[in-house]
């Protein structure tokens, strides 16, 4: 979490009035907003609930009426699941977008910064064998993960007038092109 708001504060560039994006009904949504809105109340001012009634158009013509300059995503299965669908209205927006996921970056997304999923999925793959092992899930402990990625995609970056930082490059687990 706390590598997360370090490296936004190293990207350039980025105006207040950032819009806080995602699904209302994933369960870290409220207290990622609330979390987030405190520790960046410079940059995140409103929040843009994406549903499945809502269209990606609607929701992005509703960033616009905001006056939007940039987007922080919210980790979701509609937006994992949308990652090119929200990283090509951002562009043509020219607003800066955050992910949590890699895959929204290779689809033209700024930056993301979330979990390893593989790392995740090893986490997993212990308490599968825990359990196979005769222990009760009610006794195992809730885990967060542990790893965390940061992509970066220079490419859009340029396409929307910003410069990364070398250092914030440098610390990136993988820079997309």
């Amino acid at each position: 979490m706390g590598r997360d708001f370090g490296s936004l504060r190293k990207l350039p560039s980025l105006p207040a009035g950032s819009e806080f994006f995602g699904e209302p009904v994933t369960p870290t949504f409220r207290s990622r907003w609330l979390l987030w809105s405190r520790q960046l109340p410079r940059l995140l001012s409103r929040c843009c609930l994406w549903t499945a009634s809502l269209s990606m158009t609607g929701a992005f013509m509703q960033m616009a009426t905001d006056g939007a300059q940039a987007l922080l995503v919210v980790a979701g299965s509609l937006t994992f699941a949308g990652g090119k669908r929200i990283a090509d209205p951002a562009l043509k927006h020219k607003l800066p977008s955050c992910h949590a996921f890699k895959e929204a970056v290779a689809a033209g997304g700024l930056v993301s910064l979330g979990p390893d999923l593989i790392a995740m999925n090893r986490q997993c793959a212990t308490y599968v064998d825990k359990i196979m092992q005769g222990i009760k899930p009610a006794d195992l402990p809730v885990e967060r993960p542990t790893q965390y990625e940061m992509h970066v995609n220079p490419k859009t970056a340029g396409m929307l007038g910003l410069t990364i930082p070398p250092t914030l490059l440098a610390r990136a687990d993988e820079v997309i092109e």
